[in-house]
């Protein structure tokens, strides 16, 4: 067991000896500089301006449990709109909302039958028009 050993410390120092040897020999060449690389190619885009959708704070909005404006229990068009100022005022500039569209509500209104309506619950067209009148004259966004 002494004898393995021994062979085992002394491959290990012939290589440490070796790669010693080596980093020598190495460092005493003279290399020619790299040459200076222009990453610029001339196309590619400002990263420091950004576009709105990645500089933007974001509140998204479940209709269905954020505000009840008519005292059914259930979130609706109306109370959003009641509180697009408050949204506002905690700095967010875009709103994403959850489906509000018609729905037979099997899947907490993410089963859409009509994308052209909203769910009777939350309000009508107009309401939808005039929700999304009052996003736009605050300066803020839908997603």
């Amino acid at each position: 067991m002494k004898a393995f050993k021994r062979v085992i410390l002394f491959i290990g120092l012939t290589l440490l000896l070796l790669l010693g040897i080596l980093f020598y020999i190495n460092l005493r060449e003279e290399r020619e500089p790299l040459p200076e690389v222009n990453a610029s190619y001339g196309n590619e885009p400002d990263y420091r301006q950004r576009e709105w959708w990645q500089s933007t704070a974001v509140y998204q909005v479940y209709p269905r449990s954020f505000q009840d404006s008519d005292g059914d229990g259930i979130g609706d068009i109306a109370g959003i709109i009641s509180r697009l100022d408050y949204i506002r005022e905690l700095g967010f500039e875009t709103i994403w909302f959850s489906p509000f569209f018609k729905s037979p509500q099997q899947d907490f209104g993410y089963d859409v039958s009509d994308y052209y309506q909203a769910d009777p619950e939350y309000g009508d067209s107009v309401l939808v028009d005039s929700l999304i009148r009052e996003i736009h004259r605050r300066d803020m966004k839908i997603t």
